[in-house]
């Protein structure tokens, strides 16, 4: 009979993280990105909490890192950040300046988001989903998935990121 108490109780809980919007209304960021990284995994994002307050969610092109940015009176922003790799000949002193006309370039021609290069000269794509305090599952997953498929088809058809990016 525990067993079935139990087992009660965590299908109850699975449940109420199954649903289709989220509020983390009087969180702080770490209790945020992990309630987030559980709501997300159980309504079958592939997602994967972090440390501190951020969540890695595979997309079908490329992966991006979600980190709650919480204020008082709710969810302020999630902010969204999908990595990619620069090729080691493109980040020495002589390359330099053509990567960083790259990302000026990418900034000038999209709306997607900011580009922005790392400490280790990689290219990091910044964009962001701002709302009052409650996340709905299908407005995170066309963002998602609007994201990706943006990122993906403006980084592969611009020459210059192409022959940079690994």
């Amino acid at each position: 009979m525990r067993f079935l108490n139990s087992l009660f109780l965590v299908s109850i809980a699975c449940a109420a993280f199954a649903a289709d919007s989220i509020t983390l209304t009087g969180e702080d960021d770490a209790k945020g990105g992990k309630r987030l990284g559980a709501w997300m995994a159980a309504n079958d994002f592939d997602a994967t909490t972090l440390e501190s307050n951020s969540v890695r969610v595979k997309g079908k092109v490329l992966s991006a890192v979600l980190t709650t940015n919480l204020t008082k009176d709710g969810l302020d922003r999630i902010l969204v950040m999908a990595f990619f790799g620069v090729k080691d000949e493109a980040k020495t002193a002589e390359t330099l300046p053509a990567l960083t006309a790259m990302v000026m370039s990418l900034n000038a021609r999209s709306n997607i988001g900011c580009f922005s290069l790392d400490n280790d000269h990689d290219l990091v794509l910044q964009s962001q989903l701002t709302f009052v305090d409650t996340l709905d599952r299908d407005v995170l997953e066309k963002f998602l998935t609007w994201f990706d498929t943006s990122a993906f088809v403006l980084l592969t058809k611009d020459k210059d990121a192409s022959a940079m990016l690994k």
